[in-house]
C-alpha cells in the first residue's frame, strides 16, 4: 500500500495493535529503535495496544507522553488481562488522542533531516588524527 492508501485503511480501524519484541537477543534492538510503523499508527489516532517491554523505547515513548493500553506482560493471557482492566478505567471521548498528538510531534522528519545534515557537515570541519 502507498502511504495515502495505509493512512485511510489504519483509520478504519477499531484498534490497532503493536508488539515490540520480548527476547533476550533483540533487548538492545527494543531499547533503542523506533520503527516508523508507529509514527503512522499515531498519525491515524485510533486506539494502538502497545505490547512492548518495560526497558523498550516505545514503553518509554508510551509513558512519557501517557498513552493508553501499554502492555509490558511478556505472555499472551497476561497481556490479555491487563488489556481488560485497563480497558475499564479508560474513557474514549473527545480529545482523548491528545497523547498521541504529542507523541507524533516527536516525529518532526523535517527537524531531523535537519539535524542530520548539519551534524554531517559539522564532520566535514573534523580533522583527522595522524597515525
Amino acid at each position: 500500500l502507498n502511504d495515502a492508501d495505509l493512512a485511510a485503511k489504519l483509520k478504519e480501524s477499531d484498534f490497532l495493535y503493536f508488539q515490540h519484541p520480548f527476547d533476550q537477543e533483540r533487548r538492545d534492538f527494543a531499547a533503542t529503535s523506533f520503527p516508523a510503523k508507529l509514527s503512522s499508527y499515531l498519525r491515524a489516532r485510533r486506539p494502538i495496544i502497545l505490547h512492548a517491554p518495560e526497558y523498550s523505547s516505545v514503553s518509554e515513548l508510551a509513558r512519557k507522553h501517557r498513552l493508553p493500553f501499554l502492555l509490558n506482560q511478556r505472555d499472551a493471557a497476561s497481556a490479555a488481562r491487563a488489556f481488560a482492566e485497563e480497558w475499564k478505567t479508560v474513557v474514549v471521548v473527545p480529545g482523548w488522542q491528545i497523547g498521541y498528538d504529542s507523541a507524533v510531534r516527536e516525529f518532526d522528519w523535517a527537524k531531523t533531516r535537519k539535524l542530520f545534515l548539519e551534524t554531517i557537515g559539522q564532520l566535514g570541519n573534523v580533522k583527522p588524527r595522524s597515525l
